[in-house]
């Protein structure tokens, strides 16, 4: 489920797994990122780097890559999943682990980024949003 609040839309659809929601499983954007040392890890490389994930507050574990954006003095996170996962939401938490040795390294708050570009781009006209 996706929501437009400026047009009081939302948009609800039971094909998750199709067309415009497919990207919305395995690609997502990450605010509020908090770091345990207080600043980036090693692991991080010209702003990119590869982790386990966990999101929210389920059991599984699972690989992706984390590519920072720098806005001036903000910073926002892409996350692009190996795999799919079945309930990304925003306001929830995205908690980084070395992919070495699984050492928490920090954490992030899914944002509402991702749906705001999937409202503004292919949702629109797939489903008549206008």
């Amino acid at each position: 489920m996706a929501k437009d609040p400026s047009r009081n839309v939302v948009l609800a659809s039971n094909q998750y797994d199709e067309g415009v929601f497919e990207s919305a499983r395995t690609d997502f954007y990450v605010e509020d990122i908090r770091w345990i040392t207080g600043k980036e890890p090693a692991s991080i490389v010209a702003g990119m780097g590869r982790f386990q994930m966990k999101i929210r507050h389920g059991p599984k574990i699972t690989e992706g890559l984390l590519s920072l954006e720098r806005d001036g003095a903000n910073v926002i996170g892409h996350i692009r999943l190996d795999k799919k996962d079945g309930g990304l939401a925003p306001g929830q938490f995205v908690v980084f682990y070395n992919t070495n040795d699984s050492e928490c390294l920090g954490s992030g708050v899914i944002s509402e980024k991702h749906w705001n570009i999937l409202l503004q781009n292919d949702a629109k006209e797939e489903y008549n949003l206008t």
